[in-house]
């Protein structure tokens, strides 16, 4: 498995840059959801949709528990001032909070699990959630019922004040 989440470093930038060079709105996350889906779909993880702009996708190993990883996927207003290759093309809109990356790293892991589901004693859900940031979705997401059979849920979130590693 290590081997694989190392060649997975340049597919994790390159994803994180796409989504930060175009990011989206609470509830707004159209393109961000079509782009998550189009890997989906090339990674062959079925899935399906919540939320209008969220998705939900599974992996499914040996029969065991379930465990959930969720990523937020959508952006701030905020006018993007750094001067990079992948600056934000949407003027007023960024991630200044990491969503990119949280995207692109569970898309990742998502890779790296699905080549490896043989493997997994139980499934895991994935969960692309949509307007994290104004938490509007989230009593929708839960009422979906999608969390009802989890035993245990993660998500990630990157913190730019401490040292890589």
């Amino acid at each position: 498995m290590n081997d694989l989440s190392f060649e997975l470093g340049t597919y994790v930038t390159e994803l994180r840059r796409y989504f930060h060079q175009n990011p989206e709105l609470s509830l707004n996350e159209y393109n961000t959801n079509k782009k998550i889906i189009q890997e989906l779909e090339s990674i062959g993880v079925p899935y399906y949709t919540i939320c209008n702009t969220g998705v939900v996708a599974t992996i499914q190993g040996k029969p065991g528990k379930v465990v959930a990883l969720r990523a937020d996927i959508d952006a701030l207003p905020i006018e993007e001032k750094n001067d990079i290759s992948y600056k934000s093309k949407t003027k007023g809109v960024m991630h200044a909070c990491g969503h990119d990356a949280h995207t692109a790293m569970l898309l990742g892991a998502v890779k790296i699990l699905n080549e490896n589901k043989d493997n997994i004693n139980g499934s895991i859900k994935v969960i692309f959630q949509p307007a994290e940031e104004t938490g509007e979705a989230t009593q929708d997401i839960v009422a979906t019922g999608i969390l009802n059979n989890v035993d245990s849920i993660f998500a990630i979130h990157v913190i730019t004040d401490l040292p890589t590693g």
